[in-house]
């Protein structure tokens, strides 16, 4: 038997658990230590080489060290931008280095030409395949073939990059010479199907789920919503003339077992996703979770778009099929000029979902208080989103759309856009019928902030409040009333004895955020969360500085858990307030917008006292907690900002533990600029923790 050269020492085991806390860069370092380490230490090693990203730098002949770390405890490959014969002589490495008991494969940004001896290569690493994934591929795919070669697949994705996408992938397979494995072809283990990409409903879509009888998870994509979330690269889809909605009915007698039907391509970017983990899935296809007696559990989860399935098959599905099996439902209807919209009141008015427990409606056609009158039917609802067109005017909440709401007991989180409070009294009577309310989100509303008794008490409820674009009603005299001020999050505190619960905090385009409504605000000691847009720059005077200065301080003070602060309009910052930021035991990212964040030719940073920043960075590496792990500076592109003069000053310092890079990026916006422009890219300026 070989003799471990740690052994001497301790026993295998516990080494082995030792080196498991290395990284795979770590354990490659340790092996260039010595011949013997360079022997040993792969042995020791095989829990963090379960999962192997390949790129073309990585399988050159001159990597022996990771070459020798491979074998068959390889469990999870991902493979980096490769194309045409570089992608084949991959898959063959991974083959030749004796990674044949692979579980999951990805390829990330790769181009398969000849698609038969891919398809070869792919049945030599597939055969204990539970998971398979294309992500932002450049080339088109025969599914059915690659599902065929992969027998045991249990989770399959497929994401053509919308760059590359062309006419053939709606209706074409790729020329293959290949022949199926059986004439009988089904697919029989798989749960999760996700197609990134519009396919024609009759000439694709459907010869593919014909052929997965157990599947519980479809998400796919329809032409309209294709366009709407990736934009129109090489042609109009309409042009086609082809459909790419199998009919609902159809679609469930092909695949009985569905529970989990999306196709309105909101595919990563929603709350969906917590209920999707692919391990969870492929784990439950094992043991047989997640299937009755009779081999299926009904609907659950409901994400489609009007235009594409049509009011009378959506209203007809949720009427007879999945009103009492129904989670998640997220209904949106997308602005086609060309559609004429049903109206959803009758059905909502009449309908029962008794285990519904999200509700998104995106300008859906129907009137509020149908919607209210639904809810008051669904027992178990904890969160609802209500999007409306603001055209003609924003959907109005008062004391008739009340009388027919009732008590939700069960609403945690709920989000509005596009609405106006009639008065006060509405506001605060919308308030007290969600007695459990902890998240409140309002966009492009109108309401009134008073310091009403009843109102306080319903805010102090909140965990999280975020106002976006929000302001208040306006009066008769076309003057506006009083709106969120320090007096209101003070009486709020103030109220009794116990401290309000906020979590969260979000105010951007709300009227009057001043610093002194931010001082404010930092007495809330439970918050975690604070991302606030002011009203006016913060400016290099003695007044705004000793105002910023004494926030930081009342947080430092309360001994604050903040672990995320964003603020924006921040255009200089001085040694006092960066020192102080350090204190901030807790803070994990620091975001600040600055209007002004420039550096002269000298080189020295006007706006930011470096050595405010080099203190700020100092305190933080030494925090007995996690600490700090990000700082941002956002400034208007066309201000440069010289990363390496920063960088050599917290060198010089001593700071040699945190990295210092420059970027330009889009930030999403609310609002056009004043000439009905997108706003300009930012320049970022980024300290981050290595």
């Amino acid at each position: 038997m070989q003799k471990f050269i740690f052994d001497d020492q301790l026993p295998f085991d516990i080494i082995k658990n030792i080196f498991s806390h290395l990284n795979q860069h770590d354990a490659l370092t340790c092996m260039a230590v010595c011949k013997d380490w360079y022997d040993q230490i792969p042995h020791y090693t095989t829990d963090i080489w379960q999962t192997v990203r390949f790129s073309e730098r990585s399988i050159h002949p001159f990597n022996k060290r990771r070459q020798k770390c491979l074998g068959n405890h390889v469990k999870n490959v991902i493979f980096d931008k490769f194309e045409g014969e570089d992608l084949y002589d991959a898959m063959q490495y991974v083959l030749d280095n004796g990674c044949n008991e692979l579980q999951s494969i990805e390829f990330f940004t790769c181009l398969t030409k000849d698609h038969d001896i891919f398809l070869q290569f792919l049945q030599y690493l597939a055969s204990h395949l539970l998971i398979l994934a294309f992500e932002e591929h450049k080339s088109n795919l025969s599914l059915l073939h690659v599902l065929d070669v992969c027998p045991e697949l249990v989770h399959f994705t497929y994401i053509p990059s919308s760059y590359s996408w062309d006419k053939t992938m709606f209706n074409g397979e790729p020329s293959i010479k290949r022949q199926f494995s059986t004439h009988d072809l089904l697919f029989t283990n798989l749960r999760y199907l996700y197609i990134g990409c519009p396919l024609d409903a009759h000439m694709r879509l459907q010869p593919l789920l014909q052929r997965c009888p157990h599947l519980q998870y479809f998400i796919g994509a329809n032409a309209d919503a294709y366009e709407m979330f990736f934009g129109d690269y090489k042609f109009d889809l309409h042009d086609l003339n082809l459909d790419s909605s199998l009919d609902l009915d159809l679609m469930f007698s092909l695949c009985p077992r569905l529970t989990y039907f999306k196709s309105n391509c909101s595919f990563d970017s929603d709350i969906s996703l917590r209920i999707m983990d692919k391990n969870d899935i492929v784990q439950a296809k094992m043991t047989g979770r997640q299937q009755n007696d009779n081999g299926t559990i009904g609907l659950q989860h409901l994400s489609v778009c009007e235009e594409d399935y049509k009011y009378p098959q959506i209203a007809e599905l949720l009427k007879t099929k999945c009103w009492n099996t129904l989670e998640f439902l997220d209904l949106v209807l997308f602005f086609d000029e060309e559609y004429e919209a049903d109206n959803w009141t009758n059905l909502f008015k009449s309908i029962h979902m008794t285990r519904l427990k999200t509700l998104i409606c995106r300008y859906i056609l129907c009137d509020i208080a149908s919607i209210f009158i639904m809810l008051n039917h669904c027992p178990l609802i904890d969160e609802v989103q209500l999007v409306f067109d603001c055209n003609p005017i924003k959907k109005v909440i008062n004391q008739s759309v009340l009388e027919q709401m009732g008590t939700l007991y069960t609403l945690r989180s709920i989000a509005l856009h596009n609405f106006s409070f009639n008065d006060e009294f509405s506001f605060v009577g919308f308030l007290e019928k969600l007695p459990v309310l902890e998240e409140l989100i309002l966009a492009d509303s109108s309401l009134i902030l008073n310091n009403n008794p009843n109102l306080l008490r319903c805010f102090r409820r909140l965990r999280h409040l975020y106002l976006n674009d929000v302001g208040p009603i306006a009066t008769n005299s076309g003057s506006s009333t009083t709106f969120l001020t320090p007096d209101f999050f003070h009486n709020m505190i103030t109220f009794d004895e116990q401290q309000p619960r906020f979590e969260s905090i979000r105010l951007r385009f709300v009227p009057c955020i001043t610093l002194e409504l931010l001082a404010v605000i930092s007495g809330l000691q439970t918050l975690k969360k604070l991302d606030i847009r002011l009203d006016k720059p913060v400016k290099n005077t003695s007044e705004d500085q000793d105002h910023l200065l004494g926030f930081v301080h009342e947080l430092v003070r309360c001994k604050s858990e903040i672990e995320e602060l964003y603020i924006e309009q921040v255009s200089c910052l001085s040694y006092n307030i960066l020192e102080k930021l350090g204190d901030l035991l807790h803070l994990r990212t620091l975001r600040l917008g600055c209007l002004s964040l420039t550096i002269d030719s000298k080189p020295k940073l006007e706006v930011i006292d470096l050595a405010g920043l080099a203190t700020l960075l100092l305190k933080q590496s030494k925090n007995r907690f996690i600490g700090l792990n990000k700082i941002c500076f956002s400034a208007v592109r066309g201000i440069h900002i010289n990363s390496r003069v920063v960088r050599e000053y917290l060198l010089d310092e001593g700071i040699s533990s945190w990295t210092v890079k420059c970027t330009d990026q889009y930030q999403p916006s609310y609002r056009l600029d004043n000439n009905g422009a997108i706003p300009a890219p930012t320049e970022t300026f980024v300290i981050q923790r290595v």
